[in-house]
């Protein structure tokens, strides 16, 4: 079997050598009011996976280029993006497109999600225009700008941990019992913000304050089927995207009733040799109550990402990023007059965020490109809560982890006693949980796109690792005299989970006529779950997704009774599988 699936796809190598005959376009780019050369800008066709980089003097050249008609994408920081329909039948090397300076005296800015009609599943894009206008303080905020999307009730970020907003893609509105915000996956720079190490009381998903919100370049929405390099989720993902490219000094105040926030951020241009570096700095403070401003949470939030690419004018361009993103901060009403005297709670929400990638585009007739991911996520979540308790009689405090009969003990008398007797009267307790989620994450994957006529293959074929733990000491009390009933329970002891994962994919476009197109997809994920010290050994699990996508451009829309109609089939982790049909529909005048 193995041997047949190798010579057939040697065997449509060869078929796409000899059938098309490939061309090579060169261009320049400018400033449309300096007229001058525009470097480090990313020019690239996505259905056929091809990008390459602009140099100091503006020029670029995109070779092995099959004949038919692509859009040309070019994007780069502080200037608007554009996408140019071009024909490609012979050598261009003419190719001449002015970019204009993306600032706020552009005639329209877009300022919702725009939805990515070329994509095969739903997903919306949400520019940084868009962002500015509502002055997001957290990530959340942004499903106000979803079709259907409510704006968010809260007016500041300061709250215990369990009452953050989290996202909840394709919800019903009702509590689902956490599970939609639990299935939706967050990511920045490829990072997962996940809880899955964290031992929280009830279902539901990552805490997004400290995601600085002025470093952000764009959000990706992913509401539909995503693809099976994806796995670890049920309901969606958000991609959130920083800032990367060379950019001027940009300093952002925001006010708000309940916060105050400051940012800087600036994108260096090391050389012509040494690639960039962004940096950028946010210092948010935000209060529960504007007439009592002491329950605060402060979010402190540093990022540096360095960006180069090798071989930037050469066929085969190797991009390499390589971030570092780190917040202190955290709640803490330990000020607060109107509380109960020496009463408080504070939340450490420290992060350092660590990711790599390579993306190496080799053109060749078996691999268009090749691209390597690791991410770190490691969380210092500390919560301290001090109270005050009462009692007329003695109260009998349970700390043995061992069944039997025991008799209680005063702490004086026997402080290592199964059952310790607190005294009646009046006492506080201090209660801390050392919680330090770590994640760790691997990717490789290889694509294979190539274009017969009208019909455009894409291949994909991929694995990815994570590890996932926490490094706490757990709930533990600074005075075992008056703790409650209690039991050692070491979140560092518990087992790590380890999850290896293989899959393929492969997607067909037709060009059809009148300007309709048909997309397919069919792909399969399998996730090895290991958990050291577990009676169930290793688990396998499959995640088959099959999507069927028909578009009707808007020119051909006059006698259309639809212009876009959808098929999902998605069938994850051994549970009953859900078609999902969507059709935009309109009447004709």
């Amino acid at each position: 079997m193995k041997k047949s699936l190798l010579l057939c796809f040697l065997f449509l190598c060869i078929i796409e050598s000899a059938y098309c005959q490939f061309y090579t376009i060169s261009g320049k780019l400018l400033d449309k009011k300096h007229q001058t050369p525009i470097e480090y800008a990313t020019i690239s066709i996505s259905d056929l996976g091809l990008a390459v980089i602009s140099d100091i003097e503006g020029k670029f050249t995109i070779k092995n280029i099959p004949a038919g008609f692509f859009e040309l994408n070019i994007s780069i920081l502080g200037y608007e993006k554009k996408a140019f329909k071009i024909q490609v039948d012979k050598n261009k090397n003419d190719l001449l497109f002015y970019l204009a300076e993306d600032n706020l005296l552009l005639n329209e800015i877009v300022v919702t999600a725009e939805k990515k009609v070329e994509d095969l599943t739903t997903a919306y894009t949400i520019e940084r225009a868009a962002l500015d206008q509502i002055q997001v303080l957290n990530i959340t905020e942004i499903a106000a700008l979803l079709p259907g999307g409510q704006t968010s009730k809260k007016t500041h970020l300061a709250g215990v941990r369990g009452a953050a907003d989290s996202f909840n893609l394709r919800s019903n509105g009702g509590s689902e019992l956490g599970l939609s915000s639990f299935g939706t996956v967050v990511e920045v720079d490829g990072v997962r913000i996940s809880n899955n190490s964290q031992f929280i009381k009830e279902v539901k998903g990552a805490d997004t304050r400290n995601i600085a919100s002025n470093n952000i370049e764009s959000v990706e929405v992913i509401t539909g089927v995503p693809s099976v390099e994806h796995g670890d989720l049920s309901n969606g993902m958000i991609r959130i995207n920083s800032k990367k490219g060379k950019s001027p000094l940009n300093i952002e105040l925001s006010t708000k009733p309940n916060t105050k926030s400051i940012a800087i951020d600036k994108g260096f241009l090391l050389g012509k040799k040494w690639g960039v570096l962004n940096t950028s700095f946010e210092h948010t403070k935000s209060n529960s109550d504007i007439a009592s401003p002491y329950t605060t949470y402060v979010r402190n939030n540093l990022s540096l990402i360095y960006s180069k690419v090798f071989n930037p004018y050469r066929n085969n361009p190797l991009n390499f990023s390589l971030g570092l993103t780190g917040n202190v901060g955290g709640y803490n009403s330990k000020g607060d007059p109107d509380a109960f005297v020496d009463t408080y709670t504070k939340e450490r929400d420290n992060a350092l965020r660590l990711n790599m990638k390579l993306d190496w585009l080799l053109n060749k007739p078996w691999i268009t490109k090749l691209e390597f991911s690791g991410t770190l996520n490691y969380s210092d979540l500390q919560s301290e809560k001090k109270e005050n308790k009462d009692s007329n009689t003695s109260t009998a405090a349970i700390h043995t982890s061992e069944s039997g009969y025991f008799i209680g003990s005063f702490y004086d008398i026997n402080p290592n006693a199964e059952i310790i007797l607190i005294p009646g009267g009046y006492w506080y307790t201090t209660r801390r949980e050392d919680s330090k989620p770590l994640l760790f994450t691997t990717k490789i994957k290889a694509n294979w796109i190539r274009k017969f006529g009208d019909v455009t293959n894409r291949f994909m074929l991929g694995s990815d690792f994570n590890r996932t733990t926490n490094l706490g000491k757990g709930i533990y009390y600074t005075d075992m005299r008056y703790a409650p009933t209690w039991r050692e329970y070491k979140y560092s002891d518990q087992s790590a989970v380890n999850n290896l994962a293989l899959f393929a994919e492969n997607e067909v476009t037709f060009l059809l006529p009148r300007e309709t197109s048909l997309k397919a997809s069919i792909g399969l994920r399998s996730d090895l779950t290991y958990i050291s010290k577990s009676e169930y050994g290793t688990i396998n699990s499959l995640s088959p997704r099959v999507s069927v996508k028909i578009y009707i451009l808007e020119s051909s829309q006059k006698h259309s009774f639809f212009n876009e109609f959808t098929c999902r089939i998605w069938r994850c982790c051994k549970a009953s599988f859900f078609i999902y049909i969507k059709s935009n529909s309109y009447l004709s005048g």
